[in-house]
């Protein structure tokens, strides 16, 4: 197929510059240094909002984007034929019951380290679970178990910020939706479709005795209360995964617009300011002329455009893309913080002790770390529950069900319950209550039910440029700092104690469960006892953390940079101001959405 489009061209430093280029002939444009600037935005990260926000500006035909994306895959990898490991990594994303294979997947994750956790017996590292970002075309939405859920209108009424009240956010939320949910306040014909699919064998069970508790479980969806534990809604379609590419990119690839261009394998390093402190574009590590991503679909077909003839043959290339407009960060909780420290966006005297040139004196980049904690209490022996049995997954039946069908197991993520749930007496916090069947394969017939604080109290932890080598290392050092504020632990104790009390129900007792652990004659309901499990039992990082670049401090209410600086945004978790009472997923689209129409309105010429 021949076809056309105006391409952005790098060269080594020099800015960006735009010229057509024939695919079809794999020749060289000529006089790339005589082309003329074209970006108007360059997008940093294609992840959970970057993808929409790319999308959307990208809807004016006339305004050019160029998304960077350090991942090298998407749902549509393996479709072009070239490579079975292509394949192989692309039905992983798309499978949503192979959510948990993907994090232990280098090519799809970006594993972090984390510092000690005083309030978590000093554990570091591996020891409050794995800390790992999404790194492909959809981010975190690529890997993650496809939970959809929305927080409480009043939840965003409480940020006291323009533009973000919980009116206007519903509207944005319904205008992302495709929701199978009759409730008008759900949207239809939106990009992101949700469902609840097939239902788990488990959830009728646990749904079934968090009703016949006294007093009974009530849950909280979307600010709707409701007696008992609702299965979680997903993004899922027809069994298989929804992400950030397929809902936002690959429309727009179908669409062969010639205004949106996205390069995977491209590691942003640098901001770039001009003397008047406006972000002029950024500097980029492009690992691999072979990860471009052409904006029909096709992968594996580079024609290396924007490496010179002398450097072609390079692994690795460092790279300049300019924006007239916009420099937009979507890198996520960790790498936008990081990027902002690294280009001299930050605290001041930090920067300065560290030998990075101060572009703002901006206190609370990096800071206010929000990050969530997960404690579990695992149930064995349900031998009389489908889902539970190591052979279900291994069956041949069950994977030709999928492939053939779009149905059953491997059409589900494992989390079968994700749900906010009140107090259940007047005295008590809300909190998050969880629900999977672990891996079947490794824990047969283990049932682990996990409680989350629903809010983060106290400062929070913080993101830190590495003191050995603050400008060249790939990754900040992070200290979550979780578990750290006694409302949220009391939080948490609230919810162990309700799990022990549902799990005593006579629907759960006649399938078989009891506890395996800890069991209550090692931890008892007593705070001490349960203080004691948070800190040194099975508690690990949750992966929803926010807040590192938050709005009415680093940022303003449009989501602009502070201090001074112009032409820089950042639109993910960082800039949300409070840990999102709820899954982040659902959020962080509508932030996509309602930063997309911002930042329209403010380039309106």
């Amino acid at each position: 197929m021949r076809f056309s489009l105006s391409l952005c061209l790098s060269l080594a430093l020099p800015s960006i510059a735009c010229t057509d280029f024939d695919f079809s002939s794999r020749k060289y444009p000529r006089r790339l240094k005589e082309a003329l600037p074209c970006l108007d935005y360059v997008v940093v990260g294609a992840g959970n909002a970057g993808a929409v926000v790319a999308a959307r500006l990208s809807e004016d035909p006339a305004v050019r984007v160029l998304l960077l994306e350090e991942g090298d895959y998407s749902q549509d990898s393996g479709k072009s034929g070239t490579s079975q490991r292509k394949e192989w990594i692309s039905k992983q994303i798309s499978t949503p019951r192979h959510d948990y294979r993907t994090w232990a997947m280098p090519a799809l994750t970006e594993p972090l380290n984390t510092e000690a956790n005083p309030a978590l017996n000093n554990r570091s590292g591996l020891l409050v679970g794995p800390v790992m970002t999404g790194k492909a075309l959809g981010g975190s939405t690529a890997i993650n178990i496809g939970a959809y859920t929305r927080p409480a209108p009043a939840y965003f009424d409480r940020w006291g910020l323009e533009h973000w009240g919980g009116e206007e956010t519903t509207a944005y939320f319904r205008k992302l939706e495709d929701h199978e949910d009759i409730n008008p306040e759900y949207g239809k014909n939106g990009p992101v479709h949700v469902e609840r699919g097939d239902a788990q064998t488990m959830y009728s069970y646990l749904y079934e005795a968090s009703v016949t508790m006294d007093p009974p479980l009530c849950s909280s969806s979307a600010g709707r209360l409701s007696y008992g534990l609702p299965q979680v809604y997903r993004a899922v379609q027809q069994g298989t995964r929804v992400d950030a590419y397929t809902a936002y990119l690959r429309t727009e690839a179908e669409a062969r617009k010639d205004n949106l261009i996205v390069r995977t394998g491209a590691r942003v390093t640098r901001i770039i300011f001009d003397e008047s402190m406006r972000a002029t574009g950024v500097e980029y590590i492009y690992k691999d002329p072979g990860a471009l991503h052409f904006r029909t679909g096709v992968a594996g077909e580079d024609p290396r455009v924007g490496i010179s003839r002398q450097r072609e043959k390079a692994a690795h290339v460092t790279l300049q893309a300019n924006a007239k407009r916009e420099v937009i960060l979507c890198a996520g909780v960790f790498f936008t913080p990081h990027l902002l420290l690294k280009s001299g966006l930050g605290p001041a005297a930090e920067l300065e002790a560290l030998g990075v040139p101060v572009v703002a004196d901006l206190p609370g980049v990096g800071k206010h770390l929000m990050a969530r904690t997960n404690v579990l209490f695992f149930f064995g022996n349900g031998s009389m529950v489908p889902e539970m049995n190591p052979f279900v997954l291994n069956n041949p039946a069950t994977t030709d069900q999928y492939d053939l069908e779009r149905r059953g197991p491997y059409s589900l993520g494992a989390l079968g319950i994700y749900s906010v749930v009140k107090g259940r007496k007047s005295e008590e916090d809300d909190y998050i209550m969880f629900m999977t069947d672990v891996i079947p394969e490794v824990a047969p017939r283990m049932l682990a039910l996990g409680c989350a604080n629903l809010k983060v109290h106290g400062p929070g932890g913080q993101v830190l440029l590495d003191a050995f080598d603050p400008l060249e290392a790939r990754h900040p050092r992070i200290q979550l700092n979780m578990a750290a504020a006694e409302e949220d632990r009391r939080a948490i104790r609230h919810c162990l104690r309700d799990v022990r009390d549902m799990m005593a129900e006579p629907v759960m007792a006649n399938l078989g469960f009891s506890e395996t652990f800890p069991t209550e004659r090692l931890v008892d309901n007593s705070e001490k006892a349960l203080d004691e499990w948070i800190s040194r039992g099975y508690t690990f990082y949750s992966w929803h953390a926010t807040s590192t670049a938050r709005m009415g401090d680093v940022l303003d209410s449009r989501l602009r940079v502070q201090g001074g600086v112009k032409g820089l945004r950042v639109v993910d978790a960082s800039a949300v101001p409070n840990m999102i009472e709820a899954g982040p997923m659902a959020t962080l689209y509508m932030l996509g959405e309602r930063a997309a129409d911002l930042i329209k309105e403010d380039n309106q010429d």
